[in-house]
């Protein structure tokens, strides 16, 4: 799922741990505005409701690295359409 990938991304990329679904990571991170997003930092979509339900990591160029359960993983633009929707926020870690 979307937190282990971001998870072990974290763990390989950045040398820091996170742990637990994304409503839990989110809670973890202190929020970025949307213009001053940097590589490494998550970004939180509420898909399914009003919870956090996925975490991404951002690579830049409004650009994220995830999982996708049909694509396997995938680069997205926090521009398309689908995303702009269910976009909630991003955030560094504490």
């Amino acid at each position: 799922d979307c937190s282990h990938f971001a998870a072990k991304l974290y763990a390989d990329v950045y040398k820091k741990t996170i742990t637990g679904p994304a409503s839990s990571i989110e809670q973890e991170t202190s929020s970025v505005k949307p213009t001053d997003i940097q590589e490494g930092d998550l970004v939180f979509f509420k898909i399914n409701g009003n919870k956090v339900s996925h975490v991404w990591v951002y690579v830049g160029n409004n650009k994220f690295v995830h999982a996708s359960t049909q694509k396997g993983v995938i680069i997205s633009d926090l521009n398309e359409p689908y995303y702009k929707k269910y976009f909630y926020k991003a955030g560094k870690l504490k």
